[in-house]
């Protein structure tokens, strides 16, 4: 895992200084995490941040945390696990209906339901 915040605050306008690119000290200011942090995560991809920190950047620039963070395997290989086989696909009828949260669906959408996975040992 790694992260790709150099990355996203270079294709990052500042809308400050008017630059093409977000700096180190914008990121910090903006975040308003330390700074012995906020430039570790900017010149160190291996750095991964914890929970609080990656929520903090995540609320300052509303981005998703997808787009900061990512993974390679050690041995250049990419693997995905694959999705199980009896997966079932169910329409909601064009009625509206209440969930079970009390949200109503919308029409014609479609929900993916996974068999249950059984447990390890």
């Amino acid at each position: 895992m790694f992260n790709r915040i150099k990355e996203f605050l270079d294709n990052r306008p500042d809308p400050i200084s008017g630059s093409e690119s977000t700096s180190a000290y914008r990121f910090w200011k903006d975040t308003d995490l330390s700074r012995t942090t906020a430039y570790r995560l900017y010149n160190d991809t291996s750095y991964i941040p914890t929970g609080d920190v990656l929520d903090k950047i995540c609320s300052t620039y509303r981005i998703k945390p997808g787009l900061i963070l990512d993974w390679k395997p050690d041995d250049g290989i990419q693997e995905t696990t694959p999705l199980p086989c009896n997966t079932t696909k169910k329409s909601i009828s064009s009625g509206k209906k209440k969930s079970s949260s009390g949200k109503s669906s919308k029409p014609g959408s479609v929900i993916t339901v996974f068999p249950k996975l059984p447990d390890s040992a």
